[in-house]
């Protein structure tokens, strides 16, 4: 709601197309975020979270030593004695409880699935022998689900160019730099002239530093904001002048970041001037008089 609120205090005074109003409300709702936790056929839950609550089918990930127990900052900074001297859970405590709830959550489940990785000399959780689940069913990981498609990858052969003179061609440094440091990178740029991609994102910091020199260009001071913010939006169409529903909603931003920023600049343009009538009305007396 707050969005939709901003949303509309920033456009109440533009007239948009529908297919306009439609870019900036789903511009909006797209960093809307909703926790769901819970919802869901699947649902990805802690051990922790899993008190009082039971499941038909269980699956359980990354079942390996170093993994489960989880281990707790606390316990590195207080030793096993010192916490029990002060009748504070230790770690054999924590790990104790840890192994109750996985073992509830297995004896209440219908099936069970326990993932542990083999690769890189690990080690599956010693929980896996101290619950006595080292009889149950092993299986490998059915990897033809992922690796039975034909692969993708297609042989690119190095570009040959037959005809070349280096002496022919006028060497600029950076030319020279590229050719020296890559010869993929100069055939592409120089030889197939294929240009970079353009960044669509602009620089809001040399955005603002470009529209800020350009208004105090004309101007060294401003004496009403009506006149500044003027100015200010004569610009923004001069330095976008892209007419699309992006630009637009990217000018109506700026237009309310700087509200802020024009009523500071009149107030120290304000202090500045009477400053400076102050001080040619002081006379100068000789000191010798």
């Amino acid at each position: 709601m707050n969005s939709m609120y901003i949303l509309v205090k920033v456009l109440e005074s533009e007239e948009l197309s529908l297919k306009e109003w439609l870019f900036l409300w789903l511009k909006s709702l797209s960093k809307v975020t909703m926790d769901d936790v819970r919802g869901g056929k699947i649902t990805v839950m802690g051990v922790l979270e899993t008190r009082g609550v039971s499941f038909k089918g269980v699956v359980i990930v990354d079942f390996n030593e170093g993994v489960v127990p989880a281990t707790s900052s606390k316990d590195q900074f207080l030793n096993s004695q010192v916490r029990a001297f002060a009748n504070l859970p230790t770690k054999n405590d924590r790990e104790s409880l840890q192994k109750q709830y996985y073992k509830r959550l297995l004896e209440q489940a219908t099936q069970a699935v326990i993932l542990y990785s083999t690769s890189d000399n690990k080690l599956p959780s010693n929980f896996l022998y101290e619950l006595g689940l080292e009889k149950a069913e092993q299986t490998q990981a059915q990897f033809d689900l992922l690796y039975n498609q034909p692969s993708q990858l297609q042989n690119v052969n190095d570009p040959e160019v037959l005809d070349f003179d280096a002496t022919t061609i006028t060497w600029s440094a950076s030319r020279l730099k590229t050719y020296l440091e890559c010869k993929r990178k100069y055939y592409y740029r120089y030889i197939q002239k294929i240009q970079a991609k353009k960044e669509e994102e602009q620089n809001e910091g040399a955005f603002l530093h470009s529209l800020l020199d350009h208004l105090h260009r004309k101007h060294e001071s401003y004496n009403s904001q009506e006149h500044m913010q003027k100015e200010l939006y004569m610009l923004m169409d001069k330095l976008m002048p892209l007419d699309n529903a992006q630009t637009e909603y990217k000018k109506l931003l700026w237009k309310e970041k700087l509200k802020g920023f024009v009523e500071t600049q009149i107030t120290h343009f304000s202090i500045r001037m009477e400053s400076e009538r102050k001080r040619k009305r002081v006379p100068i007396y000789d000191r010798r008089t």
